[in-house]
Parts: structure tokens; C-alpha cells; sequence
């Protein structure tokens, strides 16, 4: 509603004030809707939105041109009248810019919209209030010379600039008057002079320090100048640190830097993100010291001396930490950016016996994240469980590389089952807190791992599931309990509202997506068993497929021989006896069809049997048991004619 006002106000001026309106109501011919037309735009669009949107297609900065073209812009005929659009500034003042003093009003927006240094000129003042704009307009010189040499980067940073009573109305108030002052070179009781020298400093980049920190709020903005902790020369000192960490960003406003030039943590969101103490200093933990030990890599772990180096530290300012990282490779920024969050987050109360603990579980950010970030979600804050299970991932990276799909794997799926039940209020904290503190201690390395796994799902993950699932009441199969466990709590009943059984629902869901990947119902009791048995090795070589049946180009009267020694004839084992499917074929032995397998044949068949006489035309086979299939069913049985039927139960049972 206020900003329809405005509008109103500006497009429909009412009597007369002292000091000019630097706001005018420019017509267009053909009305907005022909403007909009021409730059690509569809129509319907507010007037006070027509001029921006057209300039901003037109001549986009970082990637912001979208295909609305680079030629002359010239309006549509026919197209339906509208408004007029709000215009900074007098016509005047604009024609002069343009060097087009005969281009009549209606004219003058589309005359804006095709040069480029006066679309983004309006850019950048459309977003100025009515003081500002007269500072500016009482200076015509000024408002030239950022139309000639700064148009982009006032298009981009311009529209925090401020002018109150004469003065530029800077970050932090009048105690950084000065500050601002000594850095831009310019008073801000000169505010032309102030703003060029801004927009022009290090090619733009003051403009975005200026525009970053006004952008923020007051407690942020204090702690980025400095005026938490002193004044004086120590904030002058701050700032010009935080300026030097600026100049460093490249200038990704430039329209050749593409659609993806900024980066995506630069110094201008460190300090938008940092958490800040009630006395506006870096909130815990906030040493120096300490950051500098997260941030180095490779390096040992802290030991005593560096306990007594971080109670000496200072806190950690903005300079440093945008210095630290807002420069740099990509990776390292996005790495350190959520290692800083990541700490003020879960360890802001830990005290500083728990420190190495707390550079140790940070730290781990690199190696283990997704733990960290799961022990977060289930509400732990100890750092000693946060440093073990970064300890536990480490150890789980350095296995070899046939042992890794195993450790990894055992490691992330009871950890994910631990944040399930956790998630779906089944375990409370400190439940959660015992059974991952248990699981990093299952040594990771060694033949010996799958077991220790199988004995802590068992010995402790079973139990405490049961526990929280039933209660005092018998416990179900652990396929079940794992099932409800992950489902949630049982039946919730409010007033008025009929009861939801959100387990039984979650149950089905899970028992659903079983389902639709092939997964058994009893696969925990069988994958269970084979880990504790003594010869895991081949049940495991059995699931993989390594004992299954050759393939079709591979007999099975003549496998493959072992190499001769030389001067010794080829020897040839006899394969070993399995069972196979009878059929009424009076063909040899041989492969049977992949599609027409019965389930638990291993695709052969042989001779018919002796029992049974020749086969005629739609006559049945008999089969003798010790020829039949292991699951007691027949393959596709073939007939003399080369047909096949569907197969059929064995009328003796299975050998």
C-alpha cells in the first residue's frame, strides 16, 4: 500500500513545495505497453515498473540480459496506450545527457531505454528517494560524470546511497562519519563529491564494501567498522582492513563476467552470516587463536599450550575473518564459511576445557559431514561425541579400497538408522547420543569389522530399539522392531479430531519401498547370520553371484581346464554333479531358455527319463526324482515337435 502511494504521488503531483520535485511523470508514445513490446517484455505491467524492466532486458550486468537485444529500440504500433512512467530527474537533465535536445517527451523513454549508459544511469536512480535525488541534481557536473565513467557500477551499488540534511547519511551512523570519510577520500558533508569518489575507488569496489555494510543491520554494521571494541584509530584500522579484503573480489558486476561471476561466499556474506554476541563482538567461539587452528591444515592437534594461547587471544574481527575467508579458491571459502557457521550453531555454550574436542569435530567438516551434520539433526551439542565420530570416518577413509564399500557402508546405514528412529521421535537424545558413541568405538579396519558390526547391532542398536518400541512388553522379530522403530510414534489423539495411526502408516510406506527394490522381508535375519558365521567370506562371494551358473557360451560337460605342465597331457576334472530339470526333449543336454526357467532351476536339462516312454503330441513327461529340479518344478518342457508348454509341479518330490 505505501508503495502504491508513492506512485500515486509521483505520476499525480499536488500543489506546489518550496524544493522541487526530482520526480516526474514522463508520457510515452503508444502508451507503456508498446515499450514493453519493444524490449521483450509482456504487456500489462505497472507504469512504475515498465521503464526498470525494460532497461534492465536491455542492458543487463551479470548475466541479467536475457535475449531482449542490443539493437535500436523502437515502439510497436497498434499496441494498447497506458500511463505515464515515473522518471528521476527532469527531461531535461536526461536530454542533456543524451546529447538530444530536440527529442520531444514522449520520446525521451525510449531514448533512455536504447543507450545503454543512461539505462543503467536510471537503474541506479530509480532506487534514490527525493533528498538524494536533489543533492545529486543540484550538482549537474556530478550526475555526468557518473553517467559517463560509473554507470554500471552505480546501477549496482547505488541503491543504498543517502542523503539526510545535506549529508550522506553513511553506514554505522554519525560515529563513522569519519571513518567513511578518511577511507573514501571526500567528506559526506559533500555528498557529489563523496559519491563519485566512492563509485570511482579501485573500480567500483568501495561501491560494494559501501553497499554490503549498508545492507546490514546495526549490530552487524558496528562489528564490520569496528565501533564494538574502540574507536578512533583502531576502527579507521578496521576499516581499511575490511577494504583490502574487498579490493581483492574480482569485478563480477562487469557484463563479460557472465551470468555465474559472483561467487557464491565472497567477504559481503561472511559478514551478512556471522553470529554476533550480545555485546556486538564475534559470538563463541570467537577466539583468534582458535579460528587459526581450524582453519590450518594439516596441522597437529592443540595441545596445553595452545589452550593457554586462545584464553590470551583476542576475538576474531570482521576484517580478519573476511580476509580469511572471503578470499581464496572456491572450495576453501564455501568449506570455512560453514565451518564458521557450523561452530557458532551447535558449539556456542561449550566451555574451554572442550575446546581441542571443538576444533577436532570442525575440523571434521572436510572428511565427515554428513555425520556432523546428522548429529546435529538429532540435537547433540557434546563435542567429544562430534570429535570421535569425525575420528571414526577418518579411520573408515584410510581402509583399503576392497574394504571401503563394506566399512563405509556398515558405518553410514547404522548411523542413517540412529537418525531415523531419532528423527521420528522413537529414541530421545540421549538414547541416540549412547548408540552413536558405541558405534564409533566398532574398530573399522581388519577381517574382523562385518563381525563387530553384527555383535553391536545386536548387543546394542536391537535392544535399545526394543526398548523404545515396546516398552516392557516382549519384544517382536528385529526385522519388526527396526521397521516400527523407523515409522514413528504409535497412535496420536487430539481433541475433535478422529486418532492417526502414524506408525502403522509409516510401517506401510517402509514395507512399500522394500517392496518396489526387491528387498525381503527377512533380509536383516539373513544379511545377520551370514556375518556371524565362520565362513562370511564365501556367503558373501554367494550373494555376489560368484558361484552362479556359467554363462550360455561356457559348457557344462567341459570346464574350462588348468593349464598343462609341459611334457603332461591336458588334465580334465569332472564337473561336479548338479541337479537338473527333466524334459521330454530327445535332444542332448544342454542350456534351457532364459525366459521359460522355473524359479530355483539352474538352466539345464537333460535326457528323459527311462521310466517314461517316447512323447507324443501333447502327451505328458514323467520325471524321475533323481533328475528333478531342486525346487521340485519343472523347466518349460519341450516336445518332439519343438513346442513348449508352461512348467509344471513335479509329481515326486525333489532328490
Amino acid at each position: 500500500m505505501a508503495g502504491a502511494l508513492a506512485v500515486l504521488a509521483i505520476l499525480c503531483p499536488g500543489p506546489s513545495h518550496a524544493q522541487p520535485r526530482q520526480w516526474h511523470a514522463l508520457p510515452v508514445a503508444g502508451g507503456t505497453d508498446a515499450v514493453a513490446l519493444a524490449a521483450g517484455l509482456e504487456t500489462g505491467l505497472p507504469a512504475w515498473r515498465v521503464l526498470y524492466e525494460a532497461a534492465r532486458r536491455r542492458h543487463g550486468l551479470w548475466g541479467e540480459a536475457a535475449g531482449g537485444g542490443t539493437g535500436e529500440l523502437t515502439t510497436v504500433p497498434g499496441a494498447a496506450a497506458g500511463g505515464p512512467v515515473p522518471l528521476p530527474l527532469a527531461p531535461d537533465t536526461w536530454r542533456r545527457l543524451l546529447r538530444r535536445g530536440s527529442v520531444p517527451d514522449d520520446q525521451l523513454a525510449v531514448a533512455i531505454v536504447s543507450d545503454r549508459r543512461s539505462a543503467l544511469l536510471y537503474r541506479g536512480l530509480a532506487a534514490l528517494d527525493e533528498p538524494t535525488l536533489g543533492a545529486l541534481a543540484a550538482e549537474p557536473d556530478a550526475v555526468w560524470q557518473i553517467h559517463r565513467r560509473f554507470a554500471d557500477v552505480m546501477a549496482a551499488f547505488g541503491a543504498r546511497f543517502r542523503v539526510r540534511e545535506g549529508a550522506v547519511a553513511v553506514p554505522g551512523g554519525d560515529e563513522a562519519a569519519p571513518l567513511w570519510g578518511a577511507l573514501v577520500g571526500e567528506s559526506p558533508r559533500s555528498p557529489a563529491a563523496f559519491l563519485l569518489a566512492l563509485l570511482g575507488e579501485n573500480g567500483g569496489r568501495r561501491a560494494l564494501l559501501y553497499d554490503s555494510v549498508a545492507r546490514l543491520d546495526a549490530p552487524h554494521q558496528r562489528f564490520a567498522l569496528g565501533l564494538h571494541r574502540a574507536a578512533g584509530a583502531a576502527g579507521e584500522d578496521s576499516l581499511r582492513l575490511l577494504a583490502a579484503a574487498f579490493d581483492r573480489e574480482s569485478a563480477w558486476w562487469r557484463p563479460e563476467g557472465g551470468a555465474f561471476a559472483r561467487p557464491e561466499v565472497d567477504a559481503a556474506r561472511v559478514l551478512r552470516e556471522v553470529r554476533l554476541g550480545s555485546d556486538g563482538a564475534l559470538a563463541p567461539p570467537a577466539a583468534r587463536a582458535f579460528w587459526e587452528a581450524v582453519f590450518e591444515e594439516g596441522s597437529d592437534a592443540p595441545g596445553a599450550e595452545w589452550a593457554a594461547r586462545v584464553r590470551a587471544s583476542l576475538p576474531a574481527g570482521a576484517a580478519w575473518l573476511a580476509e580469511r575467508i572471503g578470499t581464496g579458491a572456491a572450495s576453501s571459502r564455501r568449506l570455512r564459511l560453514e565451518q564458521l557457521t557450523f561452530a557458532q550453531r551447535v558449539f556456542g555454550e561449550a566451555g574451554e576445557s572442550a575446546l581441542p574436542d571443538v576444533v577436532a569435530a570442525v575440523r571434521g567438516l572436510r572428511d565427515a559431514r554428513s555425520a556432523l551434520l546428522a548429529l546435529e539433526r538429532m540435537g547433540s551439542r557434546d563435542p567429544a561425541l562430534f570429535a570421535a565420530a569425525a575420528g571414526a570416518a577418518r579411520q573408515a577413509a584410510a581402509v583399503s579400497r576392497e574394504e571401503a564399500p563394506a566399512v563405509h557402508g556398515g558405518l553410514q546405514g547404522a548411523l542413517s538408522l540412529i537418525d531415523r528412529a531419532r528423527f521420528a521421535r522413537t529414541l530421545d537424545l540421549a538414547a541416540s547420543e549412547r548408540l552413536v558413541r558405541s558405534l564409533c568405538e566398532v574398530p573399522v579396519a581388519g577381517q574382523g569389522h562385518a563381525r563387530a558390526l553384527a555383535d553391536w547391532v545386536e548387543g546394542m542398536l536391537l535392544p535399545e530399539l526394543a526398548r523404545a518400541v515396546y516398552g516392557a512388553h516382549p519384544p517382536g522379530e528385529p526385522e519388526t522392531t527396526i521397521l516400527r522403530a523407523l515409522a514413528g510414534h504409535p497412535v496420536e489423539r487430539h481433541e475433535g479430531i478422529a486418532p492417526f495411526d502414524w506408525e502403522a502408516c509409516g510401517t506401510r510406506r517402509i514395507r512399500a519401498a522394500r517392496s518396489s527394490r526387491g528387498w525381503s522381508g527377512s533380509g536383516r535375519d539373513k544379511a545377520g547370520r551370514a556375518w556371524r558365521t565362520p565362513c562370511a567370506p564365501v556367503a558373501r562371494q554367494r550373494r555376489r553371484g560368484v558361484s552362479r551358473a556359467p554363462p550360455r557360451w561356457a559348457k557344462r560337460s567341459s570346464p574350462s581346464p588348468t593349464r598343462p605342465t609341459s611334457g603332461t597331457p591336458r588334465a580334465r576334472p569332472s564337473p561336479a554333479p548338479t541337479p537338473r530339470c527333466a524334459t521330454t526333449s530327445a535332444r542332448s543336454p544342454g542350456r534351457c531358455p532364459r525366459r521359460s526357467r522355473a524359479p530355483g532351476c539352474r538352466g539345464t536339462f537333460g535326457a528323459r527319463s527311462s521310466a517314461s516312454s517316447g512323447p507324443s503330441r501333447g502327451s505328458r513327461s514323467t520325471v524321475s526324482p533323481a533328475t528333478s529340479c531342486r525346487k521340485g518344478r519343472l523347466c518349460s518342457t519341450r516336445r518332439s515337435d519343438g513346442g513348449s508348454r508352461s512348467p509344471r509341479r513335479s509329481s515326486t518330490p525333489a532328490s
